[in-house]
């Protein structure tokens, strides 16, 4: 496997680190390669690891995902703004909340309506619920 990595004061350089991986069979037929760790885990699985240097197994060093890293309600805010976008409005929260569009059922908008509103409701960080 091959990556970049910058050194502090220096330019981008090219690193060769190998990378175990062993043929596994699928249970549907077939196989995929697999990094050869402790346990069988998939090819993304392993994570770049900027105080040893080296990639490392995800579950091995109990390392998160960026997405596990996000506040509650950074990720309520983001969902309230996914359900604006999806009804054709802007991410702007202080824009009025999106009309029904004419191709969707009213059952649909009222339960998007509904998860905009808990979500909403969520996105603000506790400091300043309080």
């Amino acid at each position: 496997m091959s990556y970049q990595r910058l050194i502090a004061g220096a330019e981008w350089r090219s690193e060769l680190y190998p990378v175990l991986l062993e043929w596994v069979t699928c249970n549907y037929g077939g196989g995929a390669y697999g990094s050869a760790v402790q346990h069988r885990i998939a090819d993304g699985e392993l994570r770049f690891s900027i105080s040893r240097g080296t990639f490392v197994c995800r579950h091995c060093h109990q390392l998160a995902y960026d997405s596990q890293r996000i506040a509650s309600w950074d990720r309520a805010l983001n969902r309230a703004q996914s359900i604006r976008e999806r009804l054709g409005g802007t991410a702007n929260m202080y824009e009025p909340f999106p009309q029904r569009p004419k191709w969707m059922h009213w059952r649909t908008y009222l339960e998007l309506r509904r998860q905009y509103d808990h979500a909403n409701a969520n996105s603000w960080p506790g400091w300043v619920r309080r």
